[in-house]
């Protein structure tokens, strides 16, 4: 297992966490800059749960990630596991119906093109 595990990665396995009508993510980003050889952007992340019920988990997956060529660099308000081909973001928590959580972090990627590919997927 290349997974490297940073603070509390949230309960269950991915099987249990499915992609739900009303559940989405948004993940806008925001400044940028170069640093070590890398290219360095700042994303603010809100997850959105308009279900009509109250999601008992979740977890936003960047899917087109590279573990040899894109770091995190900083997160703030969730943890992350970083897999050989997926970043996997959460804080463990509850989200209510209607409400939005919001965390953010720095990524570092090959060059400023890069665009992360996401979903997000909860338990209920």
């Amino acid at each position: 297992n290349d997974a490297v595990v940073i603070g509390e990665s949230g309960t269950g396995p991915d099987s249990q966490y499915q992609v739900i009508s009303g559940l989405t993510a948004t993940l806008t980003p925001g400044s940028g800059w170069t640093s070590g050889g890398k290219y360095i952007r700042q994303y603010n992340i809100n997850v959105n749960n308009t279900t009509g019920q109250r999601v008992k988990g979740w977890r936003v997956y960047v899917t087109n990630w590279n573990s040899a060529t894109h770091t995190v660099e900083a997160m703030w308000n969730a943890t992350y596991i970083s897999e050989s081909a997926v970043l996997k973001m959460t804080n463990g928590s509850q989200l209510e119906n209607n409400a939005t959580f919001s965390f953010g972090g720095q990524i570092g990627m090959p060059s400023p093109s890069w665009t992360p590919i996401f979903e997000v997927r909860g338990k209920v």
